[in-house]
């Protein structure tokens, strides 16, 4: 696997995610192995109690090495300091 560079998969109908984007990053002079951060996008579950929980459509996930559980994307960045959805938005969608 490529270090520093982001490498998208499109995971199988049984995985609770359609998409998973992955980021080995190391400092090029580090010998510390790779540190892995992984992107997911949800997938869209069926029946009544997806139209409940799934209103809003899909929601990004993100696990950091030392998260044992994913955990929502939008959490992460308020816990960064962006805490409006505005500045949020304006990180990840550039335009």
């Amino acid at each position: 696997m490529a270090n520093n560079q982001v490498l998208v998969f499109q995971k199988k109908p049984p995985s609770k995610f359609t998409w998973v984007a992955e980021i080995r990053s190391q400092a090029e002079s580090s010998s510390r192995p790779p540190q892995l951060l992984q992107v997911f996008l949800k997938a869209k579950s069926k029946g009544l109690k997806a139209k409940a929980s799934n209103k809003f459509g899909q929601c990004l996930y993100v696990k950091l090495p030392q998260l044992k559980e994913e955990m929502p994307l939008v959490i992460l960045f308020r816990a960064l300091g962006c805490v409006s959805d505005k500045a949020i938005l304006s990180k990840i969608c550039f335009d």
